[in-house]
Parts: C-alpha cells; sequence; structure tokens
C-alpha cells in the first residue's frame, strides 16, 4: 500500500488515466484490467491490508474461462440441489472456492507499482479534462476517468432508486466430530426441511466439505423484502445441522451476508462510471457478481483506453459494462427474483425442480448472467411448462403485475 502526503498524492495522480475506487475484488478486477491495457491507473481503497471478508464460490469450468481457475483453495467434483427431499439432484458440473488472498495477489501482479492509497471517496468534480476526488479526508486525487466499484452504497456513483430484493445469510466454518457430507460433493441449495423453520418464510442449506473434520455451512434467504435478520439464521442452521447428524466441536469462522438483489440498474450520463456491486452486478435470482466483475471488467478497460476526451470515455464504458442486451436480460432476470420472493418453501421447490429440468447450458447461462435475451425467454418458458398448474396461475399474476409490466418496459428500453 501507498499512502502519501498530500502533496507527494496530488504529484502521483496528476498522470492518471483512471482512479478507481474501492478494495474488493470488483475494484481490483477493474484496476488491474485497466493496467493490462497499458492505462495509468491509481486505486483506493479503505481495507487495502485487510483480507477480503466473503468466501467467492464459483463453476470450475467458469473460472477456468475466467483465467482464475487455478486461483482456488478447494474443489469438488459436482455440486447438488435438494428440491425434493430427501433425494438430492446432481448437476454434473464441478464447484469451486476461491483463493480470495491468491485472487488479490493475482491482480496486485498485474498492477504492478500502480500507486494505492488508503482512504474513502467523498465526492467528484468534473471538468473538461477530467475528475478531481475528494476524500473523506480532505486529501484530493486527479484523474481523466473515474470508476467507482466501493460497494453496494457506492461512494461517488450515482444510483436509481428503487425497492430491492435482500439475500441474507450466516456461515459457519466448523469444525465438526462427524458429518454426513461426501468429501466430492457440496450442496449449493439443499431445500430440506429445516426444524423449526417457517415453510412461509423458506431457507436452504449450502455446505462445502473439505474433510472429515471440517465444513463450511451456510444457512440462506434466497431473497426476500424487507431483509430478513441474519441473526433468525443461527436457530435454523442449528437445528439443521442436529438433525442432520453434524457434531460440532467448534466455530472457527463466521461469515455474515447482506446481498441487495435486483438493484435497478445506474443511470448512464453520468461522469463517474460505477462497476461491481455499485453498478447492479449482484445477479438477481442468485445473489453472485464476481464472475460478472471479472467478465466485464476487460470491456471496461478497453472503452476507457480507446477515448481521450473524459465525457467520451465515461460514456464508453457506460456502455461497454451494460450494453443494451445485457439490461433487457438484466429487466427478465430481476422479474424471476419477484417471483422468487413470492413463493413459500413447497413452490420454491416446484421452481428449482422445474428450472434444473432444463439444459445444463440453459440453466447454466441463466445462473452466469451470460444468458442471451432468447436463450432467458427459453428457460423462463420450459420452466412455466414444468411445473404445476397452481404455480402456473401464481407466475401468470406475477406476469401481470407492477412488476411484470415494469420488466416488459426494462426490455423495450434496454
Amino acid at each position: 500500500m501507498v499512502d502519501r502526503p498530500r502533496d507527494a498524492t496530488q504529484r502521483q495522480s496528476a498522470n492518471l488515466d483512471v482512479l478507481v475506487v474501492g478494495d474488493g475484488p470488483a475494484g481490483f478486477a477493474a484496476a488491474a484490467a485497466c493496467a493490462d491495457a497499458g492505462l495509468g491507473v491509481g486505486l483506493v481503497g479503505d481495507r487495502l491490508d485487510e483480507a477480503w471478508p466473503a468466501n467467492y464460490g464459483g463453476w470450475v469450468d467458469e473460472l477456468a474461462e475466467l483465467g482464475v481457475g487455478h486461483l482456488v483453495r478447494h474443489t469438488w467434483r459436482d455440486a447438488t440441489v435438494t428440491v425434493r427431499p430427501p433425494h438430492a439432484r446432481s448437476l454434473g458440473r464441478g464447484y469451486a472456492l476461491v483463493d480470495g488472498e491468491a485472487l488479490r495477489a493475482h491482480f496486485a501482479e498485474r498492477l504492478g507499482d500502480a500507486p494505492r492509497w488508503s482512504g474513502r471517496g467523498a465526492t467528484a468534480t468534473h471538468d473538461a479534462t477530467g475528475t478531481t476526488v475528494t476524500l473523506t479526508d480532505g486529501r484530493t486525487l486527479r484523474a481523466r476517468c473515474v470508476v467507482d466499484a466501493s460497494g453496494h452504497r457506492p461512494a461517488l456513483a450515482q444510483r436509481a432508486a428503487g425497492d430491492p430484493g435482500f439475500q441474507t445469510a450466516l456461515g459457519w466454518l466448523l469444525e465438526v466430530e462427524s458429518h454426513p457430507f461426501g468429501l466430492d460433493t457440496m450442496r449449493l441449495m439443499d431445500f430440506g426441511d429445516a426444524p423449526g423453520g417457517d415453510p412461509r418464510r423458506p431457507t436452504f442449506l449450502y455446505a462445502m466439505p473439505f474433510d472429515d473434520r471440517h465444513v463450511f455451512v451456510e444457512e440462506t434467504t434466497l431473497c426476500a423484502r424487507p431483509a430478513r435478520p441474519i441473526d433468525e439464521h443461527r436457530p435454523l442452521l442449528e437445528a439443521r445441522l442436529a438433525a442432520l447428524g453434524v457434531r460440532v466441536k467448534r466455530v472457527l469462522e463466521t461469515e455474515r451476508c447482506w446481498i441487495p438483489m435486483g438493484v435497478p440498474l445506474p443511470p448512464a450520463d453520468q461522469r463517474v462510471v460505477p462497476f461491481g456491486g455499485a453498478a447492479g452486478f449482484v445477479h438477481p435470482a442468485t445473489g453472485y457478481q464476481l464472475a460478472t466483475a471479472l467478465r466485464r471488467a476487460p470491456a471496461l478497460a478497453a472503452a476507457l483506453a480507446a477515448h481521450d476526451a473524459p465525457a467520451e470515455a465515461a460514456a464508453a464504458a457506460h456502455a461497454a459494462v451494460w450494453p443494451a442486451d445485457a439490461r433487457r436480460v438484466w429487466a427478465l432476470l430481476t422479474f424471476g427474483m419477484e417471483v422468487l420472493l413470492d413463493l413459500d418453501l413447497a413452490r420454491t421447490r416446484a421452481f428449482f425442480d422445474g428450472f434444473f429440468a432444463v439444459s445444463r447450458a440453459d440453466w447454466s447461462a441463466y445462473l452466469a448472467g451470460t444468458a442471451t435475451l432468447p436463450q432467458v425467454a427459453r428457460t423462463m418458458t420450459r420452466v412455466f411448462g414444468a411445473v404445476s398448474p397452481g404455480l402456473k396461475l401464481r407466475l401468470v399474476r406475477h406476469g401481470l403485475s407492477g412488476y411484470g409490466v415494469g420488466a416488459l418496459r426494462g426490455l423495450v428500453r434496454g
């Protein structure tokens, strides 16, 4: 980390092409991509030397495609979903836990000696030749373009008003006396009965066994509005583990997740370019965003490198991060999230039973957020055809609701 006095900071930032605000995976990915593109880049963050607090998982093939398949802590040959308890459906697709420190080191190597400052952006002032960012401590940094990757509550970028759903979860890395999980398989979504759970407010178990004595488990509310308190998951997770015969010796780590989903996409007429959570990258139906950030970082950097004028570069970057087709797809995915918000446990199970019955290519692209508009429409149509008449009626009602109309407007507007 480089933390210089004010006069040195001004000298270092004077010739920056891009200043990235935010030091999570999205910020590092954006900065590294800009460095790869030959841009003079700097990075600002308030936790530059701290480990990322979240665990990031991903599909083995997807991580390999993104060039980070070797930066993992553990892999599982298969992942399963349980929607017809006690039967678990094999997805036939490997899953991996990303090594956060290795990923950070990978980005840092690509950044080389690019300057980094400890701090948080407070304001951004634009003129014809660039942007001056004032940090919360009064220091100023100057760059031709600014990328805000500071997360769900962006420091500088504007956000559109909306009413998101929220994924919340409580996770534990456990040392156990024993557990029932097969070591070559992780449980992606186990909607089996949770003793004491409310079937009107379903939760699922996410489980990654590392060996006979260590396992990561997480009790998750896929999406709710308003957000379900994280601590409500504790008794559910304890009861589920007891019912599964997991004998806990001690909790080694705790993870608390609070993820806004279905956030309206940011306006494209601003000079600050949002990226990552600040840009609404969180998948409206899964809560994942890391792969999207990795996938779109090179396009962001290429757009910024292709234009010298700051306003033109920002406009091109907005279009590269959120092209019209991707916006249309996101509108449909957000509609899918609205459907999930309204489902009890039985209907949630039926929905995912139909969802994972479509082709692997279709459900994989849907979950990745890379599906084309026809592909998303085909997946939704097939899920609709596979579910019960009662659930069909509920889906039709959603299509006629305000959210359904909003999704159609999103398709038209792009």
